[in-house]
């Protein structure tokens, strides 16, 4: 049986050793932190269930598909609430529910449909930038365009790219009802992938963290090195972050420069706030596209298991979360964050339950610009790549995950 070293516990680790396991290889994952998840995992105040940060599940996605090879049952989901979706420009507040959902007769939802077909198949530079391409669209659509840019890269504009990626992302993430809401919370989905993992008895060392790699003089196989031992494996899968895989693999002595740099990240600063009431709806989605800010309604107007048990009904949890900009600090995204909640949840403040801000959040380790290694790039040494920053057709969770099934694909066949 094949020995396969995993290098980090979140998305991209978990699917990685999954896939891994479910075809017969002995897998060993490694997590530095206490917790397994990374950036899906949950966690749970005062009865509360927490994300970091919001998240969407594209329906059909890699992430989607790797939950029905886990079964672990029907996934509690739905799309994101028909006129739930807004727009707040300078002129105000925009719902976009006949932009995104509207009738067929609709004339407004047919020029937006026509124009995401021409975006897709049309002649546009695919080297032009996706904001020049956007100003020069009916500004009637361009509220319901600019939702959609945010909610299908999490990227803020400055960091949108260029066409081609926003083409890539039509047939993924259009209309916005294929993005979906998981009720039960994104540390609820990760959860299952981890019982799963159990099943197939993959090993875990948690809290126990890879300092190094080296090669074993005879055979060439890589060799873990921790605190605790130094373990040999078959082929080992790197899906930690770009900063911390660069380590490992100088530790190596491979070559580091082919992954992103730490400038590449999204990042970003993100606020829960439990609140007894319904300060948001009827929507539950806001982009503020002068703050740079997304707001999100986690309960969506629903009974949910978010909420503590006793919560009366009508309580919210809100999620937001504000882009990093060039030179802004955390004290300035988190004044906007208020603003954006003085104006429209009047009386949050005597009304909150729950409160957690969280200064950084690498919403994604890379932005649509910057080129991704691919996940075979150190095969020759019997290493492989898997995380949002290593190449794939999709983003994001998707990106994580698709990235991990192609190293466990390649593993697959290497040793075939």
């Amino acid at each position: 049986m094949r020995r396969i070293g995993v290098i980090g516990g979140g998305l991209a680790g978990l699917s990685a050793a999954f896939e891994c396991a479910r075809r017969g290889m002995q897998v060993t994952l490694y997590e530095s932190r206490r917790e397994i998840g990374g950036r899906g995992g949950g966690l749970e105040s005062e009865g509360w269930r927490l994300d970091v940060g919001p998240h969407l599940m594209r329906k059909g996605g890699p992430l989607h598909q790797l939950m029905k090879r886990t079964r672990g049952g029907r996934l509690n989901k739905r799309p994101l609430r028909p006129g739930g979706l807004a727009y707040l420009g300078s002129e105000g507040l925009t719902p976009i529910i006949d932009q995104v959902q509207g009738r067929a007769d609709s004339a407004l939802a047919l020029n937006l449909k026509r124009t995401m077909r021409l975006l897709k198949h049309g002649e546009a530079e695919d080297e032009s930038e996706f904001s020049d391409w956007l100003q020069a669209q009916s500004p009637a659509l361009q509220p319901a365009l600019s939702l959609w840019a945010v909610l299908s890269s999490m990227c803020p504009p400055h960091r949108w790219g260029g066409l081609i990626f926003h083409k890539q992302r039509i047939s993924e993430c259009w209309p916005l009802r294929r993005l979906l809401r998981i009720r039960e919370g994104w540390g609820g989905a990760v959860s299952r992938i981890i019982a799963a993992c159990n099943q197939l008895e993959v090993e875990w060392r948690v809290g126990i963290s890879a300092e190094g790699i080296r090669f074993s003089n005879k055979s060439r196989k890589p060799v873990i090195i921790s605190a605790e031992s130094r373990t040999t494996f078959d082929a080992l899968v790197i899906t930690t972050p770009p900063n911390v895989a660069r380590k490992l693999l100088e530790s190596s002595g491979l070559d580091q420069t082919a992954l992103p740099q730490p400038v590449d990240a999204v990042n970003a600063t993100t606020w829960d706030l439990g609140l007894g009431g319904n300060f948001l709806r009827p929507h539950e989605v806001i982009w503020d596209a002068e703050r740079c800010l997304l707001v999100v309604d986690a309960t969506g107007g629903e009974a949910s298991t978010l909420v503590p048990t006793e919560s009366t009904p009508g309580t919210t949890l809100l999620q937001l979360m504000a882009f990093e900009q060039d030179a802004e600090g955390v004290e300035e995204r988190e004044a906007k964050m208020r603003d954006f909640l003085q104006e429209r949840c009047h009386g949050w403040t005597d009304n909150i339950q729950l409160s957690r801000l969280n200064s950084k959040l690498v919403v994604s380790s890379t932005d649509p610009s910057v080129e991704r290694p691919l996940c075979t790039q150190y095969a020759a040494s019997r290493i492989w790549l898997a995380g949002d920053w290593v190449s794939s057709s999709s983003w994001l969770a998707d990106g994580a995950v698709e990235s991990a099934c192609l190293a466990a694909e390649s593993i697959i066949d290497q040793f075939r």
